[in-house]
């Protein structure tokens, strides 16, 4: 069986309520609360289309040490993060895919591929938990 990618999470984080959920991976990383995206300048790190690629953390530990502490502490060595909606300015809730040790680097088609899905995905879980 081919896998098409190597990631070893899949969370949601809603900036607003500050809380996160683990849809793939283990479930131990709930403990953070996506505090850290108000930290460090986080979020203009986004593309305009409300992607952002971390091809290595390592680029975090200077420049912002509370992303890299979280990630350091799950292993998360690599992401593809996206804004659901493809709006920072509208939305607060963010799909992040995380690997656990260095891969080739995102393919635009990849990126492109996850951003869909996670919107997708993102908005029917959202829907879900408001109907909770």
């Amino acid at each position: 069986m081919a896998v098409a990618f190597n990631i070893n999470t899949i969370a949601i984080y809603d900036r607003t309520e500050l809380t996160k959920h683990i849809l793939y991976g283990d479930q131990r990383m709930t403990d953070d609360d996506g505090s850290f995206f108000k930290e460090d300048n986080y979020i203009p790190n986004f593309r305009e289309d409300g992607i952002f690629v971390i091809d290595n953390i390592n680029f975090f530990e200077t420049k912002a040490p509370a992303v890299y502490k979280v990630y350091s502490e799950y292993g998360i060595v690599q992401a593809v993060q996206y804004i659901i909606g493809g709006d920072i300015k509208k939305n607060n809730n963010i799909i992040s895919y995380g690997r656990f040790k260095l891969d080739k680097k995102w393919a635009e088609s990849d990126m492109n591929f996850l951003a869909i899905i996670g919107d997708y995905i993102g908005r029917i879980f959202l829907k879900e938990r408001k109907h909770d």
